[in-house]
């Protein structure tokens, strides 16, 4: 059986700045969003870290993820350990078939239909939710949050889910 698994997560620290150990280490690191779909079924979203991921490993169930060191290092820092043979990485299936790339490049390299590529406003809403912002009177907070901003909230839910969408399409190809 393989799941297919992707995070969102925020961090007071930049993570191309500082590197995955670091940004993984933080006090301030936290899972926002995750979002897995077993097989070929629906995409199933939590905010947060759900409490059946906290189980894993499931004997014969295989790991996927695009760049997969950084949803195996948010798995560990969260105390889930899943052992390395157990792992697929799409991004190195991709690259061994000789595409290469970002997420949304390799799925418009490989041809993947638009409703399960990769969202285009993804940039942005990690920007937005994932990164600290200045604080204002209108808006105190560190970061933008679901009350804050409901409506791009919405929208990052869906770009966290059409990333295993994209992610799972890219594998089958």
């Amino acid at each position: 059986m393989r799941v297919h698994l992707d995070f969102e997560t925020r961090c007071d620290l930049d993570f191309k700045k500082v590197g995955l150990r670091r940004y993984l280490a933080h006090k301030s690191f936290r899972v926002l969003l995750t979002a897995l779909a077993f097989g070929d079924g629906p995409v199933l979203q939590w905010e947060g870290l759900p409490p059946l991921v906290r189980r894993w490993p499931v004997p014969g169930l295989k790991v996927h993820a695009f760049n997969a060191s950084f949803e195996r290092g948010v798995l560990e820092r969260c105390g889930v350990r899943v052992p390395p043979h157990l792992w697929r990485d799409t991004m190195a299936h991709a690259y061994a078939r000789g595409f290469a790339g970002t997420l949304a490049q390799v799925g418009e390299q490989v041809g993947i239909e638009q409703d399960k590529a990769k969202l285009a406003s993804g940039t942005r809403l990690i920007t937005k939710f994932c990164c600290p912002r200045r604080p204002s009177k209108r808006n105190p907070e560190k970061y933008w949050t679901p009350v804050t901003a409901p409506k791009d909230w919405a929208e990052f839910q869906r770009y966290n889910v059409q990333d295993v969408e994209a992610e799972r399409a890219v594998w089958h190809c």
